[in-house]
This record gives C-alpha cells, sequence and structure tokens, in this order.
C-alpha cells in the first residue's frame, strides 16, 4: 500500500497483444482435440478397414487348419507392419512441417512487432534461435511415434484375436 503509484512500470505492449495470445492459445487446443479426434478416427477406421480386407486369407487359413492364434498373429503382425511404416513416414514428414510452420510463424511474429514496443530491431540471429528455442525437440516426437505404435499394436491385436476366433465360413462370406 505505501509503494503504489510509487513506481511507473511499462509491460513493453504485452497488455495490447494478451488477448491475441489467448485467442492463439485457444485455438492450439481446439486444433490438439481434432487432431486428435481424426487419430482416433484414423485409428479405428485401419484396424476395421485393413483387417475387414484381410479377412478372406483369414478364412482360408482357418479352413486349411491354421489355429485361431496363428490366423491372429499373422493378422496382427502384418496389420502393425503397415502402421509402423505409415507412423515412420509420418512422424518424418510431420517433423519437417512443424520446422517450417514454427520458423514462419515465429517470423511473422517478430516482423508485426510495432517498434515501440521491441527493444530495438531483432536480428535474424535471435529469430533464429527463438525458433530453434520454440521447436518440439525430437525425442518427444519419436516418443509420440513409439506411443502410437504401442497404441495401434494393442487396438490391432485385440480386433485381431476377435477375428481369428469367428468360424471360418463366417469369415469366408463376409
Amino acid at each position: 500500500p505505501q509503494l503504489l503509484g510509487q513506481f511507473l512500470t511499462f509491460d513493453q505492449g504485452f497488455g495490447k497483444i494478451q488477448q491475441s495470445l489467448n485467442d492463439i492459445s485457444s485455438a492450439a487446443m481446439k486444433l490438439f482435440g481434432l487432431v486428435t479426434a481424426g487419430w482416433l478416427l484414423l485409428l479405428a477406421l485401419y484396424a476395421l478397414l485393413y483387417q475387414g480386407y484381410q479377412r478372406q486369407n483369414l478364412g482360408i487359413m482357418r479352413s486349411l487348419g491354421a489355429s485361431p492364434k496363428t490366423a491372429g498373429d499373422y493378422l496382427w503382425i502384418s496389420g502393425l507392419t503397415v502402421a509402423a511404416v505409415g507412423i515412420a513416414i509420418g512422424t518424418v514428414v510431420s517433423l519437417a512441417v512443424i520446422r517450417v510452420v514454427q520458423s514462419r510463424l515465429l517470423e511473422n511474429a517478430v516482423a508485426e512487432l510495432p517498434s515501440k514496443y521491441s527493444l530495438g530491431a531483432l536480428s535474424d540471429d535471435a529469430v533464429r534461435v527463438m525458433t530453434q528455442e520454440s521447436q518440439l525437440p525430437i525425442w518427444l516426437l519419436l516418443l509420440l511415434a513409439a506411443a502410437q505404435i504401442v497404441l495401434f499394436a494393442l487396438a490391432l491385436r485385440l480386433q485381431a484375436r476377435s477375428t481369428a476366433r469367428k468360424n471360418p465360413r463366417n469369415l469366408l462370406s463376409m
């Protein structure tokens, strides 16, 4: 209370951009939700379509005497192989996209800063350092890819196990 009004503070324009920052954060959370929902939809479609495509092969295997475990393992391993290759390619592409998008967003944000709010002109080196510091680490992206493979493996295993236990005639007629 005694110091109230004694000091004059400058926020470098943060108060004017605070709403924009909140909007960006809200948009990022919505995008995260949409991407997660899309990923779950892709997982469900992959499990249903790929394994549905393999039902005839499974029916033939079971008709020729393969056990449900052998047929399920075939379905699971073949599906997981395709999924793992897709996840690996997607991870490499997403790393490139993330790097380009983040650097362009940061460059545009810095370029639009009014000179009265900045502490002088930011050099290209400063923009490069900020871009590097804001990027998603490669180890985290690889961890996300590994988590995707584990989730795909679990979902495909459950689907393969239930599909392989069906009667071979039912598998061939679907």
